[in-house]
């Protein structure tokens, strides 16, 4: 499942993803459930202790670096250029780390964004904000 959006301080297409991916948990019928994030896999577990952690943080810590990151992408999203060479290379990095995964295997990108990947794929589209963007 794709899980960038996790890793800051959850906006709605957090909360979506974190609380989908804790119910089909809860459900028992998923054997494993990872997150394609920044380019690497990161296990449920790791996910569950970055949301925490930034909920520790909003209530009055210093931000952490996933948050910086998410403040930066979100500027560099407003420059064409970037987000071309961003468009161009990162489906590179995103192959690279999906690449263990089989034809069986189900990607989930709830984010708008699907990477390559050779099995079964799911996009969901929560909102068109960063295409209007582009056009503004």
């Amino acid at each position: 499942m794709g899980g960038e959006s996790l890793l800051g301080p959850l906006t709605g297409s957090g909360h979506y993803t974190y609380q989908l991916a804790k119910h089909l948990i809860a459900r028992g019928e998923i054997a494993e459930l990872n997150f394609l994030a920044h380019g690497r896999i990161i296990d449920i577990e790791s996910i569950e202790a970055i949301i925490n952690r930034g909920q520790d943080q909003q209530e009055g810590g210093a931000a952490s670096p996933d948050s910086r990151f998410s403040r930066v992408r979100t500027a560099a999203a407003r420059n064409i250029t970037l987000v071309k060479a961003y468009q161009t290379f990162f489906p590179l990095v995103e192959r690279w780390a999906l690449r263990d995964y089989k034809d069986s295997d189900v990607l989930h990108s709830p984010n708008y964004l699907l990477p390559p990947f050779k099995g079964r794929k799911v996009v969901t589209i929560l909102d068109l904000s960063t295409i209007l963007s582009l056009i503004h």
